[in-house]
């Protein structure tokens, strides 16, 4: 059986990859591998085609997800954009229909990685 970092090896090489990635468990040593190496192929060092939203006091509000939006309707300075969602399961409520939103209408040089420990907890 292949392990996940080499399946995203793989579908990179192949040109053939999904718009979103979500990486979900308790093994946050390979879930930051295969962030790092999506960040790698697709961006330049420094550069400023990446977004990371996070939880701030336990949620990831309406804003950070209206900012995330407004920043994927924004061109790209390489070959893609990407967006790090960190706990996606601490999404509120209007948020997460944003974000929702904000997958289906995406430009398609973006990608969006989101992590999550507890996949059930998510909606």
């Amino acid at each position: 059986m292949m392990d996940i970092l080499g399946l995203i090896k793989k579908q990179v090489q192949s040109g053939i990859f999904p718009h979103a990635y979500l990486f979900y468990g308790t093994d946050n040593e390979t879930k930051e591998k295969a962030v790092e190496f999506l960040k790698n192929e697709f961006l330049d060092k420094n550069s400023a085609d990446f977004l990371e939203i996070m939880p701030e006091e336990g949620i990831i509000s309406i804003e950070q997800a209206r900012f995330l939006r407004n920043s994927a309707q924004l061109t790209s300075f390489g070959k893609k954009k990407v967006f790090l969602i960190r706990g996606l399961e601490f999404l509120g409520r209007e948020a997460e229909v944003a974000l929702l939103k904000t997958l289906e209408d995406s430009p398609e040089n973006n990608l969006f990685i989101a992590t999550t420990e507890n996949f059930n907890l998510l909606h």
